[in-house]
């Protein structure tokens, strides 16, 4: 589908790479140090959020000059490295409308490029993906429910009597 992915994620006014893939095991390094960080300068990252959140793919082609333009300096050799010509981004969005964040998918030197016909199978692909995210976050409150409740039905102190000694360990 793709010679590399990213997986972008919104919090608040910041968008993170959360996971990433290239086709070429060469090139995993380079793409394992994408991962974690916030790529892009804040003007571009900005635009980059604004853009997800109309909810349409946006196809380029020329997208390595896009994108060196759009990273930090810091990331600029990486970025180069992974050599982006064409590029299909598909956001990610809830059903009630909500943008989670984004599907970055590039082409690099090969002659592949990606046109319309791409557009339905990453539309998919980050509905899907969507569906996961929600279902990780739920899973998340959920988890961070229990452990407040277990938590505060603990009592705030063991009783102490003259003939037995009460000790007691919690471990969520």
């Amino acid at each position: 589908i793709a010679d590399f992915v990213f997986v972008n994620t919104i919090e608040g006014n910041e968008m993170r790479t959360v996971a990433a893939a290239h086709r070429d095991s060469a090139l995993d390094q380079v793409v394992s140090r994408l991962r974690g960080v916030r790529m892009m300068r804040p003007w571009a990252e900005q635009a980059m959020i604004d853009r997800l959140c109309e909810h349409r793919p946006i196809l380029t082609q020329g997208a390595g000059e896009n994108l060196s333009s759009a990273v930090w300096p810091y990331l600029s050799d990486d970025v180069a490295a992974l050599r982006p010509h064409s590029s299909l981004i598909v956001p990610i969005y809830a059903r009630g409308g909500a943008t989670h964040g984004g599907l970055f998918a590039y082409y690099s030197d090969s002659v592949r490029e990606f046109d319309k016909n791409d557009v339905p199978t990453m539309i998919e692909i980050a509905r899907r993906s969507s569906i996961a995210i929600e279902n990780a976050e739920s899973h998340e409150r959920e988890r961070r429910i229990a452990a407040t409740l277990q938590q505060a039905s603990l009592p705030s102190a063991l009783p102490v009597t003259k003939d037995l000694r009460f000790e007691g360990v919690y471990t969520p």
